[in-house]
């Protein structure tokens, strides 16, 4: 199961900008996500917790844990700065970052930084959006 291409895949459905979410309304999206593609896998779960992580690659991360008697998923979120891109390296755990791209960059630069990690573009409620996954 792809925890982090099923969350791109959400984000894209819905049309949702994370980026315009306050922090309260961004964590509660990703939590009920996160729940949903589980139970969509028919992975039922007894705990879920979202925590703040500090991290230099972004402005912003959580980790999302879920869990049950079973076993423990885990996936982390944040927004990246497109200066921070080149040191963006692929994790052991399912990730997925959003990168502004309404600034005036050289877009190919950009994706040659992505370092092998998989990416969407997308303008999501006019907003140029680089997703990393």
């Amino acid at each position: 199961m792809d925890i982090s291409l099923a969350m791109k895949n959400q984000i894209l459905f819905d049309d949702i900008d994370l980026l315009q979410f306050t922090q309260n309304k961004q964590k509660q999206w990703l939590v009920s996500n996160f729940v949903n593609i589980l139970c969509d896998h028919k992975i039922y779960i007894e705990t879920v917790t979202i925590t703040p992580k500090e991290n230099i690659e972004s402005n912003l991360l959580y980790t999302l844990e879920a869990s049950n008697e079973n076993k423990t998923y885990l996936m982390e979120f944040g927004e990246l700065k497109t200066q921070d891109m080149s040191r963006l390296t692929k994790g052991k755990i399912a990730r997925l970052f959003i990168v502004n791209m309404n600034e005036d960059l050289d877009y190919v630069s950009l994706l040659k930084k992505a370092n092998a990690m998989r990416y969407n573009v997308s303008v999501i409620n006019n907003t140029q959006t680089l997703l990393l996954f």
